[in-house]
């Protein structure tokens, strides 16, 4: 009986020991995984606090209208972040569509600028359009009015020496009609 006793209190140590060995070894693992843990939330924080850093920068890129440099770094962040980070690709997405209304409010304003540029051109020609016909009447005026001056003088001059013709009597009045002519 002895021999059997000795031989299950040393088994039943064993087994304790074993027991305790493993419970060490549970310990042990817990800890190394907790640490990975907190080194895998910490590495998290970082790439979060990152992407943030990022999207905040491009929010201000897309306010100061560098649109190049917007779309540049829309194509770099839509590679770094993780399709697990949904706050990341939501404001990466409204970053996106805030960019395309930027570009259409430039384009807008760019239309509005040189349809207000064709305008003026319009308006200037236009403008020297009238001048130039102005100018022409005022011209074709002035040549109608001398017109009638040279007229009315050949009518005056004509009646003159009609009216010289008609009285005969005075022939030196003919002859210095004829010679003003």
């Amino acid at each position: 009986d002895k021999v059997e006793l000795a031989v299950f209190k040393v088994s039943a140590f064993d087994k304790d020991f074993k027991q305790l060995e493993r419970l060490l070894t549970e310990n042990s693992a817990l800890r190394r995984h907790k640490t990975r843990e907190q080194e895998k939330r910490r590495q998290r924080e970082i790439y979060e606090s990152n992407i943030k850093k990022e999207l905040n920068n491009l929010d201000s890129l897309i306010g100061q209208n560098k649109l190049e440099d917007s779309k540049f770094l829309i194509n770099r962040l839509s590679k770094s972040i993780k399709p697990d980070y949904r706050k990341g690709i939501e404001r990466l997405a409204k970053a996106k569509e805030k960019l395309k209304e930027k570009e259409l409010e430039i384009l807008r304003k760019r239309q509005a600028e040189l349809f207000r540029q064709q305008q003026e051109e319009v308006e200037k020609i236009r403008i020297e359009q009238e001048r130039i016909l102005e100018q022409k009447r005022i011209l074709r005026e002035q040549e109608e009015a001398k017109k009638r001056i040279e007229e009315s003088k050949r009518l005056e001059k004509e009646n003159k020496l009609k009216a010289l013709l008609n009285k005969k009597s005075n022939w030196r009045d003919l002859q210095k009609v004829l010679q003003q002519n």
